[in-house]
């Protein structure tokens, strides 16, 4: 309850599902589809499970894929006048139909790293947009574009890029291009701007480490991952540049935590410090 706090109901996943882990915990965020909790425990039961969100019974269960939990948080995407929703295992992306749990397609993401090893990391939530989707996982592993079916019942790959490699800290797509970050290694990256349509990378900029970024008012929020320095970029496909910065002090440990803007404030989480910043002019 919102406003008094006591617990309604509760399920654990792992223990009712038999979920199968990977290397780190939990980090998926839940998704609210009508009166749905969509969540993706994976494993040898099932893959996908939806939850009715009053009661916390089970509505309906996918079939298994046998695989261990990815890190990714599911999306609602809504193609060709059908919604559908996208999430991951360690191994696959797939499409689900958020009615009944039907598993339209999977796409086998495993592209081995530049030493051939297959240590996959699926931690950003693909990006959609006319009828393609991007899913991207970095650790020097290639990139893909995929095209759904108008039918939303097969994939293929519209093609494949290892420079725009984003690692963790997600993408951003504004007019047709795509910003992010890529990785160079674990403590190295650059920023990136790809044309969705072809995947050409237009631009590749320099602005001391990759992280996380958002994008409000046609500026781009690019904040380093290492030692917390925070630019406002213009979001644009001719050119890097820089507008202003500033380095987050406050709090410790890696700078992960993606900014959000509320009510003309920048709000950044650093370890346990959250700091608001006033954006409003």
């Amino acid at each position: 309850n919102a406003l008094s706090g006591e617990e309604i109901w509760s399920v654990d996943l792992h223990a009712a599902y038999g979920s199968r882990w990977d290397m780190f915990g939990v980090s998926e965020s839940l998704l609210l589809v009508d009166d749905k909790v969509i969540a993706t425990p994976a494993g040898d039961r099932t893959t996908v499970i939806a939850l009715d969100k009053f009661t916390g019974e089970p509505v309906w269960e996918s079939e298994p894929l046998g695989a261990a939990r990815s890190y990714m948080s599911p999306a609602l995407i809504d193609h060709c006048g059908k919604q559908y929703i996208i999430t991951a295992t360690r191994t696959h992306v797939l499409a689900v139909d958020p009615g009944n749990g039907e598993i339209m397609w999977t796409y086998h993401y495993h592209f081995p790293d530049k030493n051939d090893e297959n240590t996959t990391i699926l931690a950003n939530t693909p990006t959609y947009s006319d009828s393609c989707l991007w899913i991207t996982s970095g650790w020097d592993r290639e990139s893909v574009m995929l095209e759904i079916a108008p039918d939303g019942r097969s994939v293929k790959e519209k093609f494949l890029d290892r420079t725009f490699d984003n690692q963790n800290h997600g993408v951003v797509l504004v007019d047709g291009y795509l910003y992010g970050s890529n990785f160079t290694d674990r403590n190295n990256g650059k920023w990136l701007c790809m044309n969705w349509d072809t995947g050409e990378i237009v631009w590749i900029g320099v602005f001391h480490n990759k992280g996380p970024v958002i994008y409000a008012d046609g500026m781009l929020y690019c904040y380093e991952d290492k030692r917390g320095h925070l630019a406002l970029v213009k979001a644009d496909p001719e050119s890097f540049t820089v507008v202003s910065s500033f380095r987050v002090e406050e709090g410790s440990g890696a700078h992960w935590a993606r900014p959000v803007i509320w009510h003309g404030m920048l709000l950044v989480r650093h370890g346990d410090k959250l700091v608001a910043y006033d954006i409003s002019e």
